[in-house]
C-alpha cells in the first residue's frame, strides 16, 4: 500500500508540475528565473553601507534600511547586492517598498541599478518618486543622456506614505510601476545598455526614508 500511495504522489506531481512549468513557457522560452533575492533587512548579509555622519546616515534598523540625508543641497545614494551582474540579464524585476520617513516633499528618492564606473565617470540608472505626486526615470552616463523628467502621476501615495516601484525589463524593453500601476510615458525607456552591478537607493537633500523589502529576479513574472 505505501509504494502504491507513493505512486500515485509522484504522478500527482508530474502532472502538476508539468501545469506549472506551462505556465512558465513563453514561445518556448523558460521564464523561470535563475537568480531570486528578497531582501528584507533582517541582518546586512547583502553588505549595504552602514554610516554615521552629520549630513546623512543610513543604518538596518526594525526590518528597514534607514536612509537620512539632512544635506540642505545635496543628494546622497548608497548601495549594496553588487554580486548582481546585470550584463548577464536579458529580463529582469526589481521591486521595493519604500517610506518617506520624514523631509521634504519636493525631493525624489527612489532605487539605482546597473553602476559602472568608466574611467572617473559613472554610468547608472534612477527611477525616483517624489512626496508631491511626481516620478522621473533617468540614465546618467557621463551626464544625465535619456529618460524622462518629472512627471505627475495620481498613483504615487502623498507625503510619509509607502509607495511600490517595479521595473521590469524585457530585453531592450523597460516598464516601471508604481503600487503595481504600469506607468506609461511616450518617451521611450532604454534598456539595452544596463550593464553594470549592483542596487542602491537615491535619495535627495532633507529627506528620510526607510526601505521595507527589496526583490529581484531575472525574469518579468509578475508575482513569482
Amino acid at each position: 500500500n505505501e509504494l502504491i500511495i507513493a505512486d500515485r504522489f509522484l504522478e500527482n506531481c508530474t502532472i502538476c508540475l508539468q501545469l506549472l512549468k506551462n505556465n512558465f513557457m513563453e514561445n518556448g522560452v523558460n521564464l523561470i528565473p535563475s537568480t531570486i533575492m528578497l531582501e528584507q533587512f533582517e541582518d546586512n548579509e547583502n553588505k549595504w553601507l552602514e554610516k554615521e555622519e552629520e549630513d546623512s546616515s543610513t543604518i538596518i534598523e526594525d526590518g528597514q534600511y534607514v536612509f537620512r540625508n539632512a544635506s540642505k543641497d545635496t543628494a546622497y545614494w548608497s548601495w549594496g547586492v553588487n554580486h548582481l551582474d546585470f550584463s548577464k540579464y536579458y529580463n529582469f524585476t526589481i521591486e521595493c517598498s519604500i517610506t518617506k520617513i520624514a523631509g521634504t516633499d519636493n525631493g525624489g528618492f527612489g532605487i539605482v541599478w546597473s553602476y559602472q564606473k568608466q574611467d572617473n565617470e559613472a554610468h547608472y540608472f534612477k527611477f525616483c518618486i517624489s512626496g508631491n505626486g511626481y516620478y522621473y526615470f533617468k540614465e546618467f552616463n557621463k551626464g544625465w543622456v535619456d529618460g524622462f523628467q518629472w512627471t505627475a502621476s495620481n498613483h504615487i501615495l502623498h507625503e510619509n506614505e509607502t509607495n511600490i516601484l517595479t521595473v521590469r525589463k524585457q530585453g531592450n524593453s523597460v516598464n516601471i510601476y508604481i503600487n503595481n500601476t504600469l506607468i506609461v510615458n511616450e518617451k521611450k525607456i532604454p534598456g539595452e545598455n544596463m550593464t553594470g552591478t549592483g542596487i542602491g537607493f537615491s535619495v535627495s537633500s532633507d529627506i528620510t526614508i526607510g526601505v521595507d523589502y527589496l526583490y529581484f529576479c531575472n525574469a518579468i513574472v509578475p508575482e513569482f
